[in-house]
Formats: C-alpha cells, sequence, structure tokens
C-alpha cells in the first residue's frame, strides 16, 4: 500500500494493477516480446580492463552478437507483422474542432487526449480553483454512471482516466487496451455531453481542494511554487492561485461547476488517439462531440503584466529551512530562443547539472538544487532554485548571481554542452515511447497554434546550438538586478 500510494496511485491503485496483469492474455504478451526483444534493436555498453580495450571494438561486438543471434531471412516482415507505426493525419472537423490519427499497432492498446483552450483563462479573478475544481469533478460520473460504477467500469476494463486544468487549457485523457475502445468511447462521450456533476460528489471534491490547499500550505516548496504566479503577474489567468483561496473555493457548488463546464465546452480543441485503435469509430466520436456545440471562437493568449515588487518572503514556522527561487523573465514558446533556453536548462539542472555541482557539491550550500523552465506562448520565466539552512541563504543567493555572471562571460564546458543535450533528446524519445505521451503532445501543440512535432523540433534545434549560442543567450536574459526573488523562510 505504501508503495502505491508513495507513487501517486489513488486508493484503488493496487487492485487496478493486479487487474491490469490478469487481463494480459498469450497475444498481448507475444506482441511485447515481438516488439521489443529484436537484433536491431539491442544496444550495448561495456565496461573493459585498459589492458583489453585495443581489441574489443564495435565491429567485434556485433559481429560476435550476429552470430549468436542471426537475424532472420524474413525479419523485416516479422517485424511488420508484430506491429507497424503510421504516419500521423490530422482531419479538420471544422469549427475550430480538430482530430489527430496517430496509428500504432505495437501493443493492442489506446490513449485518447482531448485538449481544450481555456482553463484558467475563463474564469474571473474571484473564480479562482473553479477550473481545477471541475476538472476533478468531471470524471465522477455520468448521467447513467455513478461514481462508484465509473470506477468499476475502468476497473474491470484495465482503463485509466484522468481531466485536468492549466491556465490556459483544459484536458482528458484516457489509456486502454484495444478490444475495449468501443466501451470507453461510449463513456468518454457521456462524460463530456452529459457530466452528472452531483452534488455529492462536487462537495466531495471540494473537500478534497481544500485539503490540497492545506497540504501544499504545509510545505516550503509546494507553498512558494503555489504563491509564485501571484508574486511574479500582476494580471490575467496567469496571476490566479491554480487551487484557489480556501475561503472562496469552499463556498463552490454545483451551479458553478456546471457554469463552467458549459462554457468550457464550446472552446476550440484537438483529439489526438495513438495506438491500435478503428478509425470509424474515433472519426464517429469526435463528429459526435463536434456537432454538439456551436462553432468555436478562435482563442487568443494574452500578455500578463510583470508584478512590480522584485521580492517577496514567505513564513513557515517549525521549519529549520529556507528555499529561494530567483526567476528570471524569458519569453514564450513561440520565441525562437525556446531551444536554447531548453537546452541552458538542461546544463543547469539535475544533479549533475552546473547548479548542483556548483552550490551543493563544490561550496556545500543547500541539500537540493535545480533550475526549472516554465513556459506559456507569450511569456516564461527560468527559475534557479535551492533549499538550504537559513544561516546559508544570503550565501545562496550571491552564489545565484556569481552562475549568472559565469554564464554571460564563459562558455559551458563541452562536456557538460554534451551531457545537456544527450539528456534533453534521451528525455524527449524515451518519454515519447508512451502512448499517452505522443498523443498528449500532438494535442498540447496543435490546440496551441503549433507544429504537430513541435517538441521534437526544438529538441533537434538543440542539438545544433553552440556554447557560444548559449553564452549570448545567458547574457540576454540571466541579470540578477531584474531578476525576480521568492524566499521561504521559518
Amino acid at each position: 500500500m505504501g508503495y502505491f500510494r508513495f507513487n501517486g496511485y489513488d486508493p484503488d491503485g493496487e487492485a487496478r494493477s493486479l487487474r491490469a496483469v490478469r487481463l494480459v492474455d498469450a497475444k498481448t504478451l507475444q506482441a511485447v516480446i515481438a516488439a521489443t526483444f529484436r537484433p536491431g534493436n539491442l544496444k550495448a555498453a561495456v565496461l573493459v580492463p585498459k589492458p583489453d580495450a585495443a581489441t574489443i571494438t564495435a565491429k567485434g561486438l556485433i559481429d560476435e552478437a550476429s552470430r549468436l543471434w542471426p537475424p532472420r531471412a524474413n525479419a523485416g516482415a516479422g517485424a511488420a507483422a508484430a506491429g507497424s507505426v503510421a504516419a500521423p493525419e490530422v482531419v479538420d472537423l471544422g469549427g475550430g474542432h480538430t482530430l489527430v490519427f496517430l496509428p500504432d499497432k505495437t501493443l493492442p492498446y489506446v490513449a485518447v487526449s482531448l485538449k481544450y483552450n481555456g482553463g484558467d483563462a475563463l474564469l474571473a479573478k474571484e473564480q479562482q480553483g473553479l477550473a481545477a475544481l471541475s476538472a476533478a469533478s468531471l470524471t465522477t460520473g455520468t448521467a447513467k454512471m455513478t461514481s462508484t460504477a465509473l470506477e468499476d467500469f475502468l476497473a474491470d476494463r484495465a482503463a485509466t482516466l484522468s481531466a485536468q486544468s492549466g491556465r490556459d487549457s483544459f484536458g482528458l485523457g484516457a489509456k486502454f487496451p484495444s478490444r475495449f475502445q468501443k466501451d470507453l468511447y461510449g463513456l468518454l462521450s457521456d462524460l463530456l455531453l452529459a457530466p452528472a456533476f452531483r452534488k455529492e460528489e462536487v462537495d466531495r471534491q471540494v473537500h478534497d481542494q481544500l485539503a490540497a490547499i492545506k497540504d501544499k500550505e504545509d510545505h516550503p516548496l509546494s507553498l512558494a511554487l503555489r504563491r509564485l504566479n501571484p508574486f511574479l503577474f500582476a494580471d490575467t489567468s496567469y496571476a490566479y492561485q491554480r487551487l484557489g483561496d480556501p475561503a472562496v473555493v469552499r463556498n463552490f457548488a454545483q451551479k458553478d461547476v456546471t457554469a463552467f463546464w458549459a462554457k468550457q465546452r464550446e472552446m476550440p480543441w484537438v483529439m489526438a488517439v495513438c495506438g491500435d485503435f478503428d478509425p470509424a469509430q474515433v472519426r464517429h466520436l469526435a463528429d459526435s462531440l463536434a456537432a454538439a456545440t456551436k462553432p468555436a471562437q478562435p482563442f487568443a493568449y494574452r500578455m500578463p503584466k510583470w508584478g512590480g515588487a522584485h521580492a517577496e518572503t514567505l513564513q513557515l514556522p517549525g521549519r529549520n529551512q529556507t528555499h529561494l527561487l530567483m526567476i528570471f523573465p524569458v519569453p514564450g514558446i513561440e520565441s525562437s530562443d525556446t531551444a536554447g533556453l531548453e537546452l541552458l536548462n538542461e546544463a543547469l539542472a539535475g544533479q549533475s547539472g552546473l547548479l548542483f555541482s556548483r552550490l551543493r557539491e563544490g561550496e556545500s550550500l543547500g541539500y537540493s538544487v535545480t533550475s526549472f523552465l516554465w513556459q506559456t506562448m507569450k511569456i516564461g520565466f527560468l527559475a534557479f532554485y535551492i533549499g538550504t539552512s537559513p544561516d546559508k541563504a544570503e550565501a545562496a543567493v550571491e552564489s545565484f548571481k556569481r552562475v549568472a555572471a559565469d554564464l554571460r562571460k564563459t562558455d559551458l564546458p563541452d562536456a557538460l554542452l554534451l551531457r545537456a543535450k544527450n539528456v534533453l533528446a534521451g528525455d524527449y524519445y524515451r518519454g515519447r515511447q508512451r502512448l499517452a505521451s505522443r498523443s498528449a503532445e500532438a494535442a498540447r501543440s496543435l490546440v496551441a497554434g503549433l507544429p504537430l512535432d513541435h517538441d521534437r523540433r526544438l529538441v533537434e534545434a538543440a542539438q545544433e546550438l553552440s556554447a557560444e549560442k548559449l553564452r549570448a543567450l545567458a547574457d540576454k536574459y540571466l541579470h540578477p538586478e531584474s531578476a525576480y526573488l521568492l524566499t521561504v523562510k521559518p
């Protein structure tokens, strides 16, 4: 139970996992074996003693592997039979609605991602938290199915279902075995066209959201991130607290969620389906959703104003910790600098990143050190973060400043730059092995007006960047005198 709860599963996570295992049949397992254990996919890394280094070559290893595992004459045909990936197809349904087919018959599974424009952008300032509440309430039942019946329905089909809201988006995602796709398309249609939003379920979600707010307010880093956007931005939904204020949230009711959904479902959307699906069934679902709403008006991304105060301190008594965020404003995803900013962040972040090696390993200033990049279409920021003891806070800030100054003046070492490029590419391609990751990427990119393969283009562009280019980006954006500093202290 501890394992499943720690790793983010819901209370029924263990039971669902066991049911999913029981539903695996010989055909499914054989498809996994055929897709995975192929000679052409074999990669090896070998650590050898120095005396043998000159005699062990890549060619020799390949020859030996081929001798032990000779390729079949019909290996190509076998691979095609085991599974294949076809080219994406984008279908404009009209009225601001788009359908994306991402066929992949490697495994008998389907992932569906439906992404709307909207989310917090549809809320008035006094409604903060309502989009998050609506997302949580959407998957609690339909007009035909109670919350308990819905959970049983999903568990019996080894299916997962989730909804989430963002600063300017709202999404629904599902993953399930192909043999249950007709059932799941019917469920998605019922959820989106006739959600129940039962009073008792909405009230339960209000209670859970209030508990989540309290939990975030009780942890230093969570508190910092919760208050970060209201500190950084002066207007628009980017300045909202995602979960809202408790005094407001506790007064939300069924009518508020219903009213929000009536507005949200009229926004432009993209549905992306990845896996071994029936195109006709998918098209029927998409057409029915599009027909149920009037043509959507184009969505306009707003440019928020930066806040006037450049420093803010939050207090969390009883903690002998100080958490610091130095935030540098950067442009949004549309900018031509985005690929370079992604690469620069990768060079800074993680346990082998520049910030960790400098501030923790080199200067022993903190126990947790990293950076992160946050971007919307129009605006973004790159943040340096450290968790430290109160007596080292000032030294940590000064070290942040020195790192920024060094990045503006000195090229990154070749080894660090190469590591950043490899990690950036490796994380992207490893993550896209999952059907749900590919469908989510397609829906997210197209609903924002970006190319279908926008994320891949960024990764590829980053591979071509030089240390001089990153130094120029650092000189352009990493100026501590104009940065924002958020501090959480005891």
